[in-house]
């Protein structure tokens, strides 16, 4: 069997058990994700810039 086609299957299983969430709780966690980007932005690049300046070693 074709690897997309059983992933589809497979995918396809999953959202008729009923196993996925509601679209309205998916699009709730993404607003929470948002949020939290939004609220801790700065804390985030300087983490980030904190990170990346690192000597490998």
């Amino acid at each position: 069997m074709d690897p997309f086609e059983d992933t589809l299957r497979r995918l396809r299983e999953a959202f008729g058990s009923g196993r996925t969430r509601p679209a309205e709780f998916r699009a709730a966690q993404l607003r929470g994700l948002g949020r939290f980007l939004k609220d801790n932005r700065q804390l985030l690049l300087d983490a980030l810039a904190q990170d990346l300046h690192k000597v490998a070693g």
